[in-house]
Parts: structure tokens; C-alpha cells; sequence
């Protein structure tokens, strides 16, 4: 407020006893999302324009977003910027410009919107500079939450204010105080609010708690406590009425799992306009530098002339991510957008996303903390419900065999898709259905007529053969038909088609894959394989082949090697180095190494331990298993080599190992929700048949239902916690036993073995 009584209504006082560089022309907040920029700004400059027209001074306000700068033409961005800046220093003027870092973040100035951004910078380097040392009456004030990514010599001309480190716990303390006293709630304690809020900012956000969260949180608090009286007193008849105030919501989750529903079901409950972009849509297409900008300012003017309204941002990982100066450019604009909603806009704003690693921070907290994960069904009980809902459509044309459990089953034993894609597979069921009474009625309208016959058999080949095995089991129960005798009311949809609908989920590529990890199966057992489970992002899976062998070490040469593994993995847009195969080698190695010295005085510190993991990819370029659930399986390999004892093909295990043979859960068994591709790969296995599979022993309670399924085909599931509970099942020995085995087949391979006797608490120790 200083700074602007003294450079624009020239207060004589403040001229006489302050300096330019005392009180600064150009100002920045810097600050984390919701730390109170904005407000800041909006308060403070509604005091200035209060105290010029007191002066008698006519303050103009310039607020610049960046729709009101960049366009589409070459050079117009730069003239239009020139434009408003040097309209603002001619006259009395405070300039305020929010989400300042798409104007001045760094370029490389390489491209031709880059070189444009140059351009731009660098004229409002050369405004600032007629600001700064001239004797314009200008204020500048810019805010952002990205210091660190502007241009070094526009951060120069600039008085940098942080708003992070001004924020104390007793301010924190004093909005507390105070929003308790505003919304008079007796008996709280602002000490105890307080650090309940820290704490679950800090579990839930991993970030600071800032006062527009503090404010944030009562408001919902006092929404809620409103609630039932607002529905008990709310106006049926006018239910648009019912959107207050500006809400943002943000909806994360799978593909598929109803989140664009969930928006249009809101829409037609209320009665209100639905307007739907997709984020991909804001940005494809554009054929000037600007566009995207203004595409959006003018979606979001759009939806306040529809109002009451809801706008649902579909697929806004497009527009929220901002990793590159273009996309950027369009996440200030939304945020500037959300920012600027006011109650009497009447509009929701629903945004739903199945990349919640790809939002930007800041976007993210604006929706705070409205932000809801749709899951997918997470047990059989749910699903089972999903899947009666979609065959409540056909109930007329079902047969007393079909229902949802029976179904579920199906679907569990292929891969677990997400709702929509269980009404796509039903509604396919029916198709086939449909397109076999058709083609029976065809066929016997065509009887008597060799060519017409002929023209409908090649037409419905596919049909007519399901047709023919539907029609033989049907004689086999005793109720025998014929194509002409066949109709909707006596042909009935049967549990026949729901699997050749569901088999065709498993794609042509998963089917080779997993066909040719199961030729890598070794006819007959040797010692050092043993055998895991993998799984592919398509949620499909199959048998793991893991070999490994034991040698005297080399001078120089590494402990533990791996060959089969990925070389780097997807992690967000850019490839990252991935290690994660051989740090589970290591941890195996040295788990079975500092085993065996306790247990037996066995050394291994002079061998070398290789391993090969056999698959598809092996070999390629970048390519090879990826993760740490093959760790189990390794250190169990290792223990095959070493005491000569083979494992059995028909027992497989999956699990991470630790160095004190602790075994952590994995991926790809199921429970909530999640992927099953492992144990589908278990049930589609047709070289071998799986007797016994070794699980951690938290996927085993966290999955019952998958495990109850794998169960139920006669596969013997043994949750493990500790490697050598396994060893019984995997070795037919205990501990012991196996520790002095491994000992005496290292003194026969003459290897560097301590050849005291054994330690005493070798036997009848725990083993563990």
C-alpha cells in the first residue's frame, strides 16, 4: 500500500522520506497454491482504488490474463502485450497479472512459438524498465507459483515477496480463531483443529496447510452441517436452484468406471444445461499460437451464458499436465478460469481423469477437497451387482442357467474389466443370440432354393455353427429343436454365449505371449529353475521361467547377475532407467548368503550367482520383465541350485523377498478392485497343470475372492510370509534339514566352506 500511495498518488510525505528502492514499483507473490495471491491482490487493490478516489486520483485497475495477450498471428501477441502495458503507464494504473509464469517462463527459443515467447519476454522487459526508472504513476504486482521457472532477468527487475515464508503457525492460528468465532461453533478448540488439519493436510497432500485450505475446510464443514436442513426446505420444482455457489469436483479412477456418467446423471437430475469437452479437444486442431488460449476463455464465457450449468472437463490429463511451454500455457488460462468463478455464475465444474500422476499440483488443489476416486467393483459381491444390472435389459430372453455369479466367474477367470466393459461384453452375448435366430429364420425361409441357401450359409458361417452346438445341447437335455423350429421364446441366451463373448477379450498378442512363455517351460524338472508369474498392462498374464546358476567367482567381477530383465520402464511421458529385477536378485542373494553362514557357516561370498529370466522380450532392445515380484521365485531358485533339490513345474509362486526372507505383496493377484492377470494366466496354463500356488500372505487376505476362485479349481493356494515356510511345500524339507543339505553339496563342489562343525543352534532351531 506504500509503495502505491507514494509511485502513483505521490504522496508528498512518503516522497520526502521514502526511496524507490524502499518502497519498489514491481512486485511479485510468490507463493504455493492457495497461499492467498489472488485474494491478496483483489483485497489490496480494492483499498487503493478506495484511497485514490479519496486523493481524488482516478485509478485504473489492468488485470491480464494470457488469453488477453497471446492470439493466433504471428507478432500479435508482442503488439497486443505493448498495447495494454503502455496504455496502463499513461495514466494512473495499478497492473496485476496472475499466473505470471506463462508469460515469463524460460524458453529455449527455438521453435517458432518459443521465438515468439522470446519476443514477448522481451518487450515486457523493456515495459518494466520504463516502469522501474521512469516516472510513470504504475504499479505492477504479478503473482506465481512457479518463481523458479521464470527468466532470470525479468526475476531482476522484479521485488520478489514470498507468501510461503510468511506464513507462521499463529497466523495459522488466528484464521482458525476467527473462522470459529464467524460461524459461532462453541466448545472447539482452534490449537486442536489446528493440528488435526496439519496432519491430514500432510498424509493426504504431502504439502503445507495453507489458509485458503483453513477456509476451505469450514466451508465444507458448515456445507455439511447444512446439508439435511437444505434438502428438508429445497424446492423440488426448481432443482437448478441448488447450485449456489462455483464447485469444482474432480473425479479420478479407471477407464470406464462411470465418471462421465456420474456428470450427465448430476445434468439431467437438476435439470440443468450440460456442456461436454474433451481435453484433447481444447488442444488438437490448432493452427495459431493462441488458440488453445482462447478456445478456452471462450468454453468457459459459453458456459456462463448457459447457466445454471454444469461443464464436464473429460479426459483433463490433456489440459491439467502442463510438462512443455504450450500446454502450459492453456493450464494458466484454465486455472486463471476456476479461479474467477463466482456464485452468481451458477456453474459446477466437473473434471474426471484416469492419469491422476500426469495433474499438475496447483490444478489439483483448486479442486480440493472435492476430489473423489470412482473405483471399480472391488469384490464378487459387487460385481455380481454390476453385472445383474446390465442382464436385467435381457431378462425376457435369458435361460434359467444364466446369472451374475455364474457370470462374475466367467469375467474372472479371463481378466477383470472395468463396468462399461462388462455391459459391452453382455450386450455382445446377446448379439450372438440375436444373430443366430436370425440366421436360423433365414436358413429355413431359404429351404428349396440352392442359391439363396447357399448366399445365407456363407453369409451367417459363424452364426450357423454356434447355432449347431447350442442346438446339440439342447437335445442332450431333452428338449431337441431344429433350425425351423427355433425362436426368441424357445431359444434362450445361455451361459454358451456369454464365454465366446468373453473369451475374445484376450487379444491375439496376449495369446502368443503367453503361449510362447509356456514353451519356455522345461520338459522335466532340474534343480536351479523354478517358476513365477508375471502379468502385462493389458491385465492379462502366464508362467514365468527363472533359471540360475552358481560358480566360482571371477576377480573384479559382481556378485549377482541378471540377464532377461528391462533395461528401463514408462514412467509418466519419458522412459526411466529401471533396476528393480536386480536389486530383488541381490536382496535374494544376500538373504540365502547371511542365511547360510548362520545356519550352516557356509560362505558364498567367492561365488557367483547368475540368473536368466525367460521370456518374449528377452533380449530386446529395453525390453524384459519389469519389477520386484520375481524376487520369491529367485531366492528359491538359488536354493534349488545350491542343495540339488529341483521344484516341481506344477508349483509356481509370486512375491517380493527382503533380506530377512520376509515375503511383501505383489501385484496382479486381484483384491479391490484390482488386476488378476496373474492367476488368469494360472488358469489358462495348458502345458502344465498347477497344483500348488505360493502367494505373500497379505494378497491372500486381500483377495479372497480370487483366491476362493483359483481354489475352486482345485489348485491348492499356501499363503507364505516367511520364505521357509515354503520350503516344506517346495523341497518336501524343513529348514534344517535343507540348511545341512546345501551345506554338504557345497563341501562336495570342494567350495570355500568353514569346515568347523556345525553351530550348535543348527538343530532343533526355528528354521526362521
Amino acid at each position: 500500500m506504500d509503495s502505491f500511495r507514494l509511485h502513483v498518488l505521490r504522496h508528498p510525505m512518503l516522497a520526502k522520506y521514502f526511496g524507490r528502492d524502499e518502497l519498489p514499483k514491481a512486485i511479485c507473490l510468490a507463493g504455493d497454491s492457495g497461499t492467498g495471491k489472488t485474494f491478496l491482490t483483489m483485497v489490496t487493490l480494492r483499498q487503493m482504488l478506495l484511497e485514490g478516489y479519496r486523493a481524488g486520483v482516478l485509478v485504473t485497475p489492468v488485470i491480464l490474463k494470457g488469453s488477453d495477450v497471446y492470439s493466433e498471428f504471428y507478432g500479435k501477441s508482442t503488439r497486443q502485450l505493448g498495447r495494454f502495458l503502455d496504455y496502463a503507464s499513461s495514466v494512473p494504473s495499478v497492473v496485476y497479472i496472475d499466473e505470471f509464469q506463462s508469460f515469463g517462463r524460460k524458453v529455449r527459443g527455438e521453435t517458432g512459438a518459443e521465438i515468439e515467447d522470446t519476443r514477448l519476454q522481451d518487450e515486457l522487459n523493456r515495459w518494466l524498465d520504463k516502469i522501474v526508472s521512469g516516472k510513470t504513476r504504475t504499479l505492477v504486482v504479478v503473482a506465481t507459483n512457479a518463481y523458479e521457472k521464470i527468466r532470470e532477468d525479468i526475476r531482476r527487475r522484479l521485488t520478489k515477496v514470498s507468501l510461503n515464508d510468511g506464513v507462521t503457525r499463529e497466523m495459522l492460528l488466528a484464521v482458525v480463531e476467527d473462522s470459529i468465532k464467524r460461524e459461532a461453533w462453541l466448545g472447539l478448540k482452534a490449537e486442536d483443529l489446528l493440528d488435526l488439519m496439519e496432519r491430514e493436510v500432510t498424509m493426504r497432500r504431502r504439502a503445507s496447510l495453507t489458509p485458503s485450505d483453513i477456509q476451505e475446510i469450514f466451508r465444507e464443514v458448515r456445507k455439511s452441517k447444512e446439508a439435511p436442513l437444505r434438502e428438508k426446505f429445497r424446492d423440488n420444482r426448481n432443482l437448478s436452484a441448488s447450485i449456489e455457489r462455483p464447485k469444482r469436483f474432480f473425479l479420478l479412477g479407471p477407464p470406464g468406471t462411470g465418471k462421465t456418467l456420474l456428470a450427465m446423471v448430476a445434468a439431467a437430475e437438476n435439470n440443468v444445461g450440460f456442456i461436454k469437452v474433451r481435453g484433447g479437444e481444447l488442444m488438437s486442431g490448432a493452427n495459431y499460437m493462441g488458440d488453445p488460449e482462447k478456445r478456452v476463455k471462450d468454453l468457459f464465457s459459453l458456459v456462463r451464458q448457459k447457466s445454471p450449468c454444469i461443464l464436464l472437463l473429460d479426459e483433463a490429463d490433456a489440459i491439467f499436465w502442463g510438462g512443455d511451454p504450450s500446454s502450459n500455457k492453456i493450464l494458466a488460462q484454465v486455472k486463471a478460469e476456476l479461479s474467477e468463478l463466482r456464485p452468481e455464475d451458477k456453474v459446477v465444474v466437473i473434471a474426471t481423469s484416469n492419469k491422476e500422476q500426469l495433474i499438475d499440483q496447483a490444478t489439483r488443489d483448486r479442486f480440493e477437497p472435492n476430489i473423489y476416486y470412482v473405483h471399480p467393483p472391488q469384490n464378487d459381491s459387487e460385481w455380481n451387482e454390476v453385472v445383474g444390472i446390465h442382464l436385467k435389459k435381457f431378462a425376457r430372453y435369458l435361460h434359467p442357467e444364466v446369472d451374475a455369479g455364474k457370470i462374475t466367474k466367467m469375467f474372472r477367470r479371463q481378466r477383470i474389466l472395468s463396468p462399461r466393459g462388462a455391459a459391452e461384453t453382455v450386450s455382445e452375448a446377446h448379439r450372438m443370440w440375436a444373430s443366430e435366430v436370425a440366421a436360423a429364420r433365414e436358413v429355413t425361409q431359404a429351404k428349396g432354393q440352392e442359391t439363396s441357401l447357399q448366399a445365407v450359409t456363407l453369409k451367417y458361417q459363424d452364426d450357423l455353427d454356434r447355432l449347431d452346438q447350442l442346438l446339440a445341447i439342447y437335445k442332450n437335455e431333452g428338449s431337441p429343436l431344429t433350425p425351423d423350429q427355433v425362436t426368441q421364446d424357445n431359444y434362450k441366451i445361455r451361459l454358451f454365449h456369454f464365454q465366446r463373448a468373453i473369451s475374445s477379450l484376450e487379444s491375439l498378442e496376449d495369446k502368443e505371449h503367453r503361449e510362447i512363455a509356456e514353451a519356455l517351460i522345461l520338459s522335466q524338472a532340474i534343480p536351479g529353475v523354478t517358476y513365477g508369474l508375471y502379468t502385462s498392462d493389458r491385465g492379462s498374464g502366464g508362467i514365468l521361467t527363472i533359471q540360475c546358476t552358481v560358480r566360482p567367482i571371477n576377480p573384479g567381477e559382481r556378485h549377482v547377475s541378471v540377464t532377461g530383465q528391462a533395461s528401463s520402464m514408462m514412467m509418466g511421458q519419458s522412459f526411466v532407467p529401471d533396476d528393480s529385477v536386480i536389486q530383488s536378485a541381490t536382496n535374494a542373494v544376500e538373504a540365502i548368503r547371511s542365511w547360510l553362514w548362520l545356519k550352516a557357516r557356509a560362505n558364498l561370498t567367492r561365488f557367483h550367482v547368475a540368473f536368466q529370466i525367460r521370456s518374449i522380450l528377452e533380449g530386446a532392445p529395453g525390453q524384459g520383465v519389469s519389477g520386484p515380484s520375481a524376487g520369491y521365485a529367485m531366492l528359491n531358485a538359488l536354493v534349488s541350485e545350491l542343495s540339488g533339490i529341483p521344484i516341481p513345474q506344477s508349483r509356481v509362486m509370486t512375491g517380493t523377498i527382503g533380506l530377512k526372507m520376509d515375503i511383501g505383496p505383489v501385484g496382479g493377484l486381484g483384491g479391490r478392485g484390482r488386476e488378476a492377470g496373474k492367476l488368469v494366466g494360472i488358469l489358462k496354463a495348458e502345458k502344465i497343470k498347477v497344483t500348488d500356488l505360493l502367494v505373500p500372505e497379505s494378497n491372500f487376505k486381500n483377495a479372497s475372492d480370487e483366491m476362493k476362485m483359483i481354489q475352486d479349481e482345485g489348485i491348492i493356494v499356501h499363503p507364505i510370509a516367511n520364505a521357509p515356510d515354503g520350503w516344506p511345500i517346495l523341497f518336501s524339507m524343513n529348514a534344517e534339514d535343507l540348511a545341512k543339505r546345501i551345506r554338504q553339496s557345497l563341501i562336495e563342489r570342494e567350495s570355500v566352506v568353514d569346515m568347523g562343525p556345525s553351530p550348535s543352534r543348527l538343530v532343533g532351531s526355528s528354521g526362521t
